[in-house]
């Protein structure tokens, strides 16, 4: 799968060679898989800006990976990771970080029904995010379809972008338009 080839290219050139006797880690659950690597986020660099973004730690290894084919091209990591999460119905991902390491969680396949209101609200910023930097447009019916979510059931993911804007994850991308049915939506950041 696409996003554990990126998700492991990213441990491996973000890694922080200071840190002494720890490297990057794989660890499987029945659950999940963890990805983890020694050191934590690059200086003004935030969980929700990682998305798109290119700074590594180690630019030499960053560009012997990507001439070797190992990565696709640089800042493209995790878009392409969050695509194949996308397409496979998965849940969002999920970062965590301490001051000697960085963390991404990838989850098994689980329904809507059983995603936490967290998560629901992370894999709507992150289908935003993705649509965003694809110059697409995220709205009730793109993230129903991500979701899982029936049509009939469109005051689920109504919820669910509520919660999001409410958290400031996203923002509605069009506020001149009144008609809920043609809003859409983009990452805070845009």
């Amino acid at each position: 799968m696409v996003a554990i080839r990126e998700l492991l290219a990213n441990a491996i050139i973000h890694q922080d060679f200071s840190i002494e006797s720890t490297h990057p880690k794989v660890e499987i659950f029945p659950d999940r898989m963890e990805i983890s690597n020694p050191g934590s986020l690059i200086a003004k660099t935030s969980i929700d800006r990682l998305f798109g973004s290119t700074n590594p730690r180690n630019e030499l290894l960053a560009r012997i990976m990507y001439k070797t084919h190992i990565c696709e091209d640089r800042g493209s990591g995790l878009i392409r990771a969050l695509t194949g999460i996308e397409l496979y119905g998965l849940p969002p991902l999920k970062f965590e970080i301490s001051p000697t390491s960085f963390k991404v969680v990838l989850f098994a396949p689980r329904n809507y029904q059983d995603m936490s209101k967290q998560e629901r609200i992370n894999a709507c910023f992150q289908h935003c995010t993705l649509k965003y930097l694809s110059n697409e447009k995220m709205t009730n019916a793109t993230l129903r379809q991500r979701l899982g979510i029936d049509e009939k059931n469109y005051s689920l993911a109504s919820r669910i972008i509520k919660d999001a804007l409410e958290q400031n994850k996203i923002k509605v991308g069009n506020p001149e338009i009144k008609n809920a049915k043609y809003i859409h939506y983009v990452p805070f950041y845009a």
